[in-house]
């Protein structure tokens, strides 16, 4: 058998609006014995809060958002590439798919806006991570993941990796 005993864990800073996944990835990450959770925030303003105080402590800091990029314009991009924000961009798949469930308040579909962002992503030299979100009516993942890596370009992450991204503060 084997131990390693870490140095140094990684510190996390919860950030979510809704106070069921703070806790669920709270509880979670309590048990990682390399995972200390420094702090949690229900909004922006409580994030940079927090923030300001943990960069007073020396930390570094990795962020990362979830787009549908219907504001992802070419100045979003260049702000969040350069301060080395990750990005994740939710698409459900071919346009049919997509707009079932991602549409504008005036019913309007969103997967033109969301095709033209995973564009702009992938001209800046980006890696393009997608989110989807799979229903009932959504083709079957075979044909999703095929559509997703061979049409739009997508790389594949696993969900474990593209949260040991999201999370971390290093």
């Amino acid at each position: 058998m084997c131990f390693v005993r870490v140095t140094r864990a990684t510190r996390v800073l919860l950030a979510d609006d809704h106070p069921t996944l703070r806790l669920g990835l709270r509880v979670l990450l309590e048990h990682a014995p390399d995972i200390a959770v420094v702090g949690e925030a229900e909004n922006g303003a409580e994030t940079l809060a927090l923030l300001e105080t943990l960069q007073r402590e020396q930390l570094s800091f990795k962020f990362n958002i979830t787009t549908n990029g219907t504001l992802l314009t070419e100045a979003a991009l260049q702000y969040l590439n350069e301060h080395q924000f990750g990005i994740l961009l939710s698409l459900d798949g071919p346009r049919g798919t997509h707009d079932t469930h991602r549409t504008y308040p005036n019913g309007r579909g969103s997967f033109a806006a969301a095709m033209q962002a995973a564009e702009r992503i992938k001209r800046s030299g980006r890696s393009l991570w997608v989110q989807a979100t799979v229903t009932r009516s959504s083709p079957g993942l075979d044909v999703l993941l095929s559509y997703l890596i061979e049409r739009v370009g997508a790389d594949l992450c696993s969900q474990s990796e593209y949260l040991a991204n999201a999370l971390l503060l290093r």
